[in-house]
């Protein structure tokens, strides 16, 4: 898991360095597209962590 994080890291370096470089025009685009998958990816993990905790929740109600 460890190795499969750091290679899409290193991917990820590779490709802003590249974006940063050869294209500096499009480098405002890219801040935003990356402003965007991370709300998405907080509201999508905050979502299913809510999820699981009111399903904890409901578990310990019915329990007791």
């Amino acid at each position: 898991m460890a190795i499969r994080l750091t290679t899409f890291y290193m991917i990820g370096i590779v490709l802003f360095t590249l974006i940063t470089l050869f294209l500096p025009h499009l480098l405002s685009y890219f801040w935003v597209a990356l402003s965007v998958l991370l709300i998405i990816g907080f509201g999508y993990l905050s979502f299913h962590y809510l999820r699981k905790i009111f399903g904890m929740m409901a578990q310990q109600k019915k329990n007791h």
